[in-house]
């Protein structure tokens, strides 16, 4: 293995304090490399805004909040029949995990809708 490189990737890279250590430094620059298209990059930035909203907001929420179900309402990908918001949002999580997984194996495949 070569200096600097993990089982998992470049040591310098990823882990607390790294350059790809972020969330958000992942989705930008698998969108800098082409991994996927503006309707993917928006979904991951949205499902990022989400979970930080989750995780460090100051007040109580849920998906029933009215900001939160908005923003659901905002992604590309989701089941458009689904009216509820928790479901919703499992449906956006699954087909952007479903995406990224296709594009892994074959950067032409992915979900419909997706790019």
């Amino acid at each position: 293995m070569a200096p600097g490189v993990g089982k998992d990737g470049p040591k310098d890279l990823f882990g607390p304090m790294k350059p790809l250590s972020s969330f958000n430094a992942k989705i930008r620059m698998g969108f800098a490399l082409k991994l996927y298209g503006e309707r993917t990059f928006h979904d991951l930035e949205l499902l990022r805004e989400l979970r930080n909203l989750f995780a460090h907001g100051k007040l109580a929420i849920d998906f029933n909040t009215p900001g939160v179900k908005w923003a659901i309402n905002q992604f590309h990908c989701h089941s458009r029949g689904e009216r509820d918001p928790r479901k919703r949002f499992y449906s956006v999580t699954t087909l952007l995990l479903s995406h990224l997984n296709l594009r892994r194996r074959n950067p032409k495949e992915g979900v419909k809708g997706l790019d």
